[in-house]
């Protein structure tokens, strides 16, 4: 501000006409401090705004399950089980002490495969600093699962051992029903999961 008050001050020879007085003061004007200049630019209204900086760093993407269900099951009549044989030799069998012998076990195997659908909804943000919405996509898939099932010994049809008592399938087909039965109550239970057409 001191430069305007010293201009004012300044008595123009008589060598300047009053037509070169606005050349001076246009000079005057390049000459002022920037908060000066600022506040001349200000009084005309014309406001210039610039943004600098690096963009926002997007976060990371986020997914929601939107719909999950089973594809298809086998039906419970279709099912097969798989017999292992094992030989053991068991003492004290069915509580007779004398009872003592070699005696062929089995334990029954059953595995269902099926398929899992899946609906997602990925969201990934974008990275931008004027605040674009995220990008949202929907994905479909398809995932392969099992199911494992296994005799109970518990359920056997013979036992054996006295501190340390344990039970076995002797039977086959004994062995072979106990986990067409644990299947097929897994089956219905899950039933009501399967994809909707």
């Amino acid at each position: 501000m001191n430069n305007i008050f010293s201009l004012t001050r300044i008595k123009l020879p008589s060598l300047f006409s009053k037509a070169s007085l606005p050349i001076c003061m246009a000079m005057s004007f390049y000459a002022l401090p920037g908060h000066a200049a600022e506040a001349l630019s200000q009084n005309k209204k014309l406001t210039i705004i610039q943004a600098h900086g690096p963009a926002q760093n997007p976060g990371p993407s986020e997914s929601k399950l939107l719909e999950e269900c089973i594809l298809s099951l086998p039906s419970a009549s279709t099912v097969e089980a798989v017999l292992e044989t094992r030989n053991l030799y068991l003492k004290g069998i069915n509580g007779t002490e004398t009872d003592n012998r070699w005696v062929k076990t089995y334990t029954a195997t059953l595995e269902i495969s099926y398929l899992v659908k899946q609906k997602e909804l990925v969201i990934v943000p974008v990275s931008s600093i004027e605040g674009k919405e995220p990008k949202m996509e929907t994905f479909v898939k398809k995932l392969p699962q099992k199911e494992v099932f296994v005799s109970d010994p518990e359920n056997g049809d013979i036992f054996a051992g006295r501190s340390n008592r344990q039970s076995y399938f002797s039977d086959p087909e004994k062995a072979r029903q106990d986990v067409l039965l644990r299947a097929k109550v897994w089956i219905n239970q899950n039933s009501h999961l399967l994809c909707k057409e």
